[in-house]
């Protein structure tokens, strides 16, 4: 872990001044000063400065390059996924196209507080973010129907991405929510990912929405016909092994009965 050991300096000297003030400049100070004692285990805040102290410039792509796995039982700081790992990669389109112009930017007056809010306000406060919140999900999930119904699975996928990005179905005061809405919508533009063809971003959808549902039969009924378009058999075979421990109804037994038909053919096939 990186030492910080310019902080100090950095600090003593009142360089962090000429590019934060308010509450904005606050915030910083304090992540950058816990950060250096070693109380915030953390990369990136020393990144940050890392940058400051070189007067960095970075490069922020129009796509997201980045399919994040590093959840699960073995991760450092996230045991469990969160909203940052519903984004998907997307493929590099060339040639790249460069800015005219690179300056660094005076963010003195105009950023965003780090640290946000977390008083929640009194009882009205909340119910009204209550009443916000679920009309903005209502409406948020009519348009996802509407848009799957007529085929138009580019436009869910674009959807999906500007609903976390812009924050409106995100209740106040939280930085890193991922509530059962945003699996939710998941889920659809899992849909959208199926009908694409795209069946890896549709499997590394599903498996997020699985490690906070994993006994969810819908889920993991998808899961499985994905595998199969794949030509992941014996992946497919490990999830059908999982139905004879939970309850589902006649329609999702007849799929089941049909995958599981498919997976011994296949099987079979191969045998003789």
């Amino acid at each position: 872990m990186a030492s910080m050991k310019l902080w100090p300096q950095f600090k003593a000297n009142g360089y962090l001044k000429h590019i934060f003030d308010g509450q904005e400049l606050i915030n910083y100070e304090n992540l950058f000063q816990q950060t250096y004692e070693g109380k915030i285990d953390e990369w990136d805040y020393q990144y940050t400065f890392c940058n400051f102290v070189q007067h960095g410039l970075i490069v922020k792509p129009k796509i997201n390059m980045i399919r994040n796995i590093g959840f699960g039982a073995g991760g450092t700081h996230t045991e469990m996924p969160t909203i940052d790992h519903l984004y998907m990669d997307e493929e590099t389109k060339f040639p790249l196209i460069h800015p005219n112009i690179m300056t660094p930017i005076d963010r003195r007056g105009g950023g965003t507080a780090l640290v946000e809010n977390h008083n929640n306000g009194s009882i009205e406060q909340q119910l009204r973010e209550r009443d916000r919140l679920d009309k903005v999900i209502k409406e948020t999930n009519v348009k996802f129907n509407q848009l799957l119904q007529a085929k138009q699975y580019y436009a869910v996928i674009i959807l999906f991405k500007s609903v976390l990005r812009e924050k409106e179905t995100w209740p106040k005061g939280l930085i890193y929510p991922l509530h059962p809405h945003h699996l939710q919508y998941a889920y659809y533009t899992a849909i959208a990912y199926f009908n694409l063809g795209d069946y890896d971003h549709a499997i590394a959808m599903l498996n997020i929405i699985l490690r906070f549902d994993p006994n969810n039969v819908r889920i993991l009924i998808m899961l499985t016909q994905t595998l199969i378009n794949q030509g992941l058999w014996n992946e497919a075979s490990k999830i059908i092994s999982k139905f004879n421990n939970l309850t589902v109804n006649m329609s999702e037994k007849n799929e089941i009965d049909d995958m599981v038909k498919l997976i011994s053919s296949h099987i079979k096939n191969n045998n003789n």
